[in-house]
């Protein structure tokens, strides 16, 4: 019964982590594309939820990227409550991600870029 349980589960988590979209667009941000940022976020949002709850790294640095992403678009732009928005979400995306591993350093200069813009 409890390996049964197991097994769905994992097939219903899997699906969320083994999204090719999410590395796709994460390598391709970081090789210097741009994406809308309201795309971004939806897919952060999607796909947040799985990697947070089994705390997988690698999914949790890519959505950090896209998020990133989104943040610099939206602080370069005029929607100053989006942009707050977004810094809070890389600042909190950040934490999630040092929580899973603390030596990621992607989440150290996501934690300290969401500070230096809260200033």
């Amino acid at each position: 019964m409890l390996a049964a349980s197991a097994l769905v589960w994992a097939l219903s988590i899997v699906p969320n982590l083994s999204d090719p979209t999410v590395s796709r667009v994460a390598r391709q941000i970081a090789a210097g594309e741009s994406y809308d940022a309201p795309l971004l976020r939806r897919i952060v949002a999607t796909n947040l939820p799985a990697a947070q709850h089994t705390c997988e790294p690698k999914a949790l640095r890519e959505l950090l990227v896209l998020q990133l992403s989104a943040a610099d678009m939206t602080v370069r732009g005029t929607d100053l409550t989006q942009a707050d928005a977004d810094i809070d979400a890389v600042q909190r995306m950040s934490r999630i991600l040092l929580g899973c591993a603390p030596t990621e350093s992607l989440g150290w200069l996501g934690a300290l870029a969401s500070s230096a813009f809260s200033i």
